[in-house]
């Protein structure tokens, strides 16, 4: 799956070494690598992991190898990988075959829900309704099209992870001095993510300094706004438990979960329809 990512030209962000395989029954399904030394890394000891096919997958042909397509390979990724690399990869692919323009982000995302609708319908015709194909509904309601890198796909399932609600992302804001556009807004409670991943900082120290500096005159513009703004590092989703904690305290500290509770309550109440000879089960 990760070398159909590869062949697509899909950028995905791996939270294993293990490599994951599509092959028909036979094969044994487990294969340790040893560890590999590549100049001064020691990258940790991996696995192949066999999945036997289920249906026959789609497949194109991409420079002269036959490789399942992207969406076949966005179903595959939700329901084998590890959560996190479905959701990352799932994002980027629907943003390449979609495309994704931040003035007009209803084209883009009434392709991406016609896309979504057939993985589903695939996965609920074809596959069996096992652990994988609950995983893989559970994911793909999260996928969408607007985000900008590997990062910011990464984030969205961070911030699903702390319980968070869905975001608007790439929101179209008009400041006093100008149109700013903002990698998460929550408006309920008036807070804005800003996902600072490395192409965002550059790669000198030149260049991250002044990006750090348009940094603070937009954060200033739009404080000015009423809005909270908080930023996340590359480098913090190495220790994800510490991100998931940060996110979720800063929500609680906004009033953002007492909201959603409310919510919920409200949305029970007015769904609820008695069950059972009493009605009270």
């Amino acid at each position: 799956m990760e070398s159909a990512a590869a062949l697509h030209n899909i950028p995905c962000k791996a939270t294993s070494p293990d490599v994951h395989l599509l092959i028909d029954r036979g094969c044994r399904k487990r294969l340790a690598l040893p560890r590999i030394d590549v100049g001064n890394t020691h990258l940790p000891a991996a696995q192949i992991i066999r999945h036997e096919w289920i249906v026959a997958p789609e497949v194109e042909d991409v420079e002269g190898v036959l490789v399942t397509s992207v969406r076949q390979t966005i179903l595959d990724m939700l329901r084998l990988a590890p959560p996190a690399d479905g959701v990352t990869f799932g994002c980027m692919a629907l943003r390449k075959l979609v495309g994704f323009d931040r003035n007009n982000p209803e084209v883009a995302m009434e392709r991406a829900k016609s896309i979504k609708t057939g993985i589903l319908k695939r996965l609920k015709d074809e596959y069996p309704h096992d652990r994988r194909f609950r995983q893989a509904i559970r994911l793909l309601a999260l996928l969408t099209p607007a985000v900008d890198s590997v990062f910011e796909a990464a984030m969205v399932w961070v911030c699903h992870l702390a319980g968070l609600p869905a975001a608007t992302l790439q929101y179209k804001l008009r400041t006093a001095r100008t149109t700013r556009y903002l990698d998460a807004y929550y408006p309920a409670v008036g807070l804005v993510l800003e996902f600072d991943g490395l192409c965002k900082l550059g790669f000198s120290y030149e260049q991250e300094l002044r990006e750090r500096r348009r940094q603070q005159v937009r954060d200033l513009e739009l404080e000015a706004c009423g809005l909270r703004v908080v930023h996340v590092q590359w480098a913090e989703l190495e220790e994800l438990g510490e991100l998931v904690s940060r996110l979720k305290q800063m929500f609680v500290r906004l009033g953002g979960m007492l909201r959603l509770a409310r919510e919920w309550i409200t949305y029970r109440m007015k769904s609820w329809e008695p069950r059972g000879a009493t009605g009270w089960y």
